[in-house]
């Protein structure tokens, strides 16, 4: 049912289009420069390990050339991959088939993941392993391995920590999944402590050994790309303000992307965490006041994947560069009870998790906790930007810790059917129109360079420009460069050499609408509209 669901979801939407989205230009150069050549090259973009990503993508490209629609289409068969891994450490949690398959909907049908799986983004297809190693991990911590005709302990956890590996070679996150297997197999009470120590020790080794290798190859004989160093760099004072705001914004983030499980909780059950819950919402709603009067901020918190009204990376000079609206915005209509009820949510969902460290039973519960903590706390070392799709690989993990936090039943109240229904149809339809948007808007470039007009005359936004000039260009952007909302007199910042024509969704000063194509919406009434400027 899920891989049928999946294809459905899949053709409404339409993955074609041979084009980059948000950054995936820069992963897709790695793999198809090995395709071609052999030779591993990281832009400086570059800030996740995507070694893996890269090597599975240049086979593709071997096999089939290279195209931007196989890639996407291995992203989303990958995305199938991390719904069906979830469901099956969902199983070995033991919560109960109906709401396994909720979680499983709420999750593989969430904005974030739904949008994210139709790009070549490292978000999904490290979230796919990640929960993949986890599923295996858990068969493990869960004891089944003593049943007779059960395979060896260590044959699992090997197996494990071979996808954890490559969970790593996407992203280095994958090794708070590592560790938190690692530490789990310590509350393993039916074994004897040397027995514990062997799997502590199965269950990591592979992976350390990868982690450590690669990062060692990495600076010393590839040269670490620059957006890796400034991660680095972002770790080492993580700490700072900054760091409690993201945490914030994060957590109310995360609470509207797990909403349905949300609903889950009981008004009578969370009485009697009445005073972790006002604690919670009190300190929440602090937040939300001093994030409104620092920048006028409110849900969508967040920036990157969702926005009022629509998904997917803004990254034209409007919407991006210059930071002006989407063409549809609701504004306070939507604002403020989206904020209110993610506040809520965010404390509820405080509120049950609280007191999961006194409640733990088994090893699975305890790895399902302490991963989603890791993650979390990971997410947060993105100092310098922070994004909404960082906290794709937290949501699984978070939540099936609700999950264990909750008193065990098996019914599914109409609120959290209702809550997955309207977060599916947002997934859904905020897709389609983000799909069909970039293909109008990669359809107006092709029709000027089929004029003999090229790139270094053309501003088609963050990801045409990067993809045809930023390996060449020798420039990078600052970071307060990159910020949205820049000033109308300079040039966009991705690489432009002449902006004689800019493809945009608004009209802009000094330019004439040389051609408007409009192309199909679902979110929003009446068609959507992608315009052509020619220099005045």
């Amino acid at each position: 049912m899920i891989v049928l669901g999946a294809v459905l979801a899949v053709l409404a939407v339409d993955p074609r289009g041979d084009f980059p989205l948000s950054d995936d230009w820069s992963y897709a150069h790695t793999a198809r420069t090995l395709c071609e050549t052999g030779r591993i090259e990281f832009l400086p973009w570059t800030g996740a390990s995507v070694l893996f990503q890269a090597a599975y993508g240049a086979v593709l490209c071997t096999l089939v050339g290279f195209s931007f629609t196989v890639l996407r289409l291995s992203t989303i068969v990958l995305a199938i991959v991390g719904a069906l891994s979830f469901g099956r450490l969902l199983t070995a949690l033991d919560v109960g088939p109906k709401r396994t398959r909720l979680a499983v909907a709420a999750f593989a049908l969430n904005p974030l993941y739904f949008s994210q799986s139709f790009t070549f983004m490292t978000d999904v297809p490290f979230t796919a392993f990640a929960l993949a190693a986890a599923a295996a991990y858990a068969h493990v911590l869960k004891g089944k391995e003593s049943e007779p005709g059960q395979r060896s302990p260590y044959v699992s956890l090997l197996g494990a920590s071979v996808l954890a590996s490559a969970a790593i070679l996407i992203r280095q996150h994958g090794a708070f999944v590592v560790a938190a297997a690692a530490f789990a197999t310590l509350f393993m009470h039916h074994a004897t402590w040397r027995k514990r120590a062997a799997l502590f020790t199965t269950a990591s080794v592979v992976p350390a050994i990868v982690f450590v290798a690669f990062h060692y190859w990495l600076f010393t004989a590839q040269g670490a790309p620059a957006g890796l160093q400034n991660k680095v760099s972002e770790t080492s004072v993580a700490l700072g303000l900054a760091t409690f705001d993201h945490a914030f914004r994060a957590a109310v983030t995360l609470a509207f992307a797990a909403l349905p499980i949300v609903a889950l909780s009981d008004g009578r059950l969370l009485g009697r965490h009445r005073r972790a819950f006002i604690t919670f919402a009190t300190v929440l709603g602090i937040g939300a006041v001093l994030a409104y009067v620092n920048d006028g901020s409110a849900m969508f918190y967040l920036p990157n994947v969702q926005f009022d009204f629509g998904l997917g990376a803004q990254t034209l000079r409007d919407t991006l560069f210059l930071g002006l609206d989407p063409r549809v915005t609701l504004g306070a209509t939507l604002a403020l009870p989206l904020t209110l009820t993610s506040l809520l949510a965010a404390a509820a969902y405080g509120a049950y998790v609280w007191r999961l460290p006194h409640t733990i039973e088994t090893p699975v519960q305890a790895f399902v906790v302490f991963t989603a903590v890791g993650m979390f706390l990971g997410s947060l070392l993105h100092g310098g930007f922070y994004f909404d799709r960082y906290l794709i690989p937290v949501l699984p993990f978070a939540i099936a810790a609700f999950l264990v936090a909750l008193p065990r039943a098996d019914t599914l109240p109409s609120r959290a059917l209702a809550a997955v229904v309207v977060l599916s149809i947002y997934a859904l339809a905020g897709t389609h129109d983000y799909m069909s948007l970039n293909r109008t808007r990669f359809d107006l470039i092709a029709s000027l360079e089929q004029r003999g007009i090229g790139a270094d005359r053309i501003d088609g936004g963050f990801e045409y420009n990067a993809w045809h000039s930023a390996a060449t260009s020798g420039t990078w952007p600052t970071k307060e460069s990159a910020r949205r909302g820049q000033d109308t007199t300079a040039k966009s910042w991705w690489w432009v050499t002449d902006d004689e024509y800019i493809v945009a969704t608004s009209r802009l000063d000094g330019y004439a609408v040389a051609q408007t194509h409009t192309y199909s919406t679902w979110l929003t009434r009446g068609p959507g509209e992608v315009l052509l400027l020619e220099r005045e």
